[in-house]
């Protein structure tokens, strides 16, 4: 199930005024850049040890939403533009 269908159009309308405003203004929402650092425990490890746990950053969904989004927009163009050779494997 696509994001739009999940969220509705209200709230679909509402993030893509969010995502233009970005762009216009160059500022990307400081909320978007901080992650949450999730440690988790590596099987058969003591848990005494830093090596033991394996981290995982957790980031903002709205900030991966946006960055979703400028990368189809830029494979579009790209595309369209014919600048992507047909040896190019992903970026």
């Amino acid at each position: 199930m696509e994001f739009p269908t999940l969220c509705g159009p209200h709230y679909m309308r509402l993030l893509v005024d969010m995502f233009n405003k970005v762009l216009v203004e160059g500022i990307y929402p400081q909320c978007w850049k901080i992650a949450r650092l999730a440690l988790l425990e590596k099987k058969d490890k003591p848990p005494g040890l830093p090596s033991s746990y394996r981290p995982l950053c957790l980031l903002d969904n709205g900030g991966k939403l946006f960055e979703r989004t400028i990368v189809t927009r830029l494979e579009s163009h790209l595309e369209r533009k014919k600048v992507i050779s047909r040896s190019q494997y992903s970026f």
